[in-house]
């Protein structure tokens, strides 16, 4: 895959150098949570991002971080392996199917507070923070840590966040970023591991990328729960654009919009039905 851009790898691929930056931080707990990140390592991009975002979360949290790769080869380095809990699947195909990952990985860890989280995005601390407490305390079992602002980090800023690792650093240059829309519900996705287990997990029914996350809160919606949002945005960092951040082919487009505009069109009784009939559920 060859290494990632200059001025990241030497803070980045080096695991004590990146120890040593974050050893003088206090850290805030969150034991009872952990990050799940599905992963495919489909451009050294990727892999500059997915490192990152492990240097920037082990950062600023105490907490457990779990990595399910799905690729031909394991291509995730070791310092990240070893510090997180980590899992290769290996796979013969080129559709990455996100929504069977997030189970898995949803299944497979063990606290009662997740956050599915995107290898490319960057939520300011206290947005997370403020989404966790919310569920913590009872008062919603869901959250998108953002207001909607999907905000395209260009190059060159990836690599002086990369450095710094320092949220503000992004905030503070706001007017400098594109905002992709206003609307966006991806990205990532805090929850009541529980609750979010008996509301179906991720629909397996939609394969690769495209509608997961709209179906997801519209699906929540129907089943009448709400969703905390805070103020603030989502950075993403850039990447080039392969074929897992587009629809796969026609069919699965095709069956990703059915699978989307099922749930559009269901009441809450129909939906439930739905829902109690999803294998994936009980694998």
């Amino acid at each position: 895959m060859g290494t990632p851009d200059s001025g990241v790898g030497n803070l980045l691929l080096n695991k004590k150098k990146c120890e040593n930056k974050m050893s003088t931080f206090k850290k805030t707990p969150l034991k009872d949570v952990s990050f799940l990140i599905p992963v495919r390592i489909d451009h050294t991009d990727r892999l500059t991002n997915l490192e990152v975002i492990i240097a920037y979360l082990s950062k600023y949290f105490d907490t457990s971080v779990w990595i399910w790769e799905n690729d031909v080869e394991p291509k995730v380095p070791d310092w990240i392996r070893k510090t997180t809990n980590y899992h290769f699947e290996p796979s013969k195909g080129d559709l990455f199917r996100r929504t069977r990952i997030n189970n898995r990985l949803i299944k497979a860890c063990d606290t009662p507070i997740a956050v599915l989280y995107d290898t490319d995005v960057i939520i300011p601390p206290q947005q997370l923070i403020a989404s966790v407490e919310m569920i913590r305390q009872h008062r919603a079992g869901f959250a998108l840590p953002y207001d909607g602002r999907f905000v395209q980090v260009d190059r060159y800023h990836r690599k002086l966040f990369s450095r710094l690792l320092e949220p503000r650093m992004l905030t503070d240059s706001l007017t400098a970023f594109a905002v992709d829309t206003y609307l966006s519900v991806g990205g990532c996705f805090v929850f009541d591991r529980e609750v979010y287990r008996r509301c179906g997990m991720e629909n397996e029914g939609i394969e690769g990328w495209g509608h997961d996350d709209a179906e997801r809160v519209k699906r929540l919606e129907k089943l009448g729960y709400s969703i905390f949002r805070p103020e603030g945005p989502l950075f993403h960092l850039w990447h080039e654009r392969t074929v897992n951040s587009w629809f796969y082919d026609e069919v699965r487009a095709i069956r990703s919009c059915r699978a989307y505009l099922e749930t559009c069109k269901a009441d809450r009784g129909a939906l439930e039905r739905s829902i109690s009939l999803w294998r994936w559920r009980g694998e």
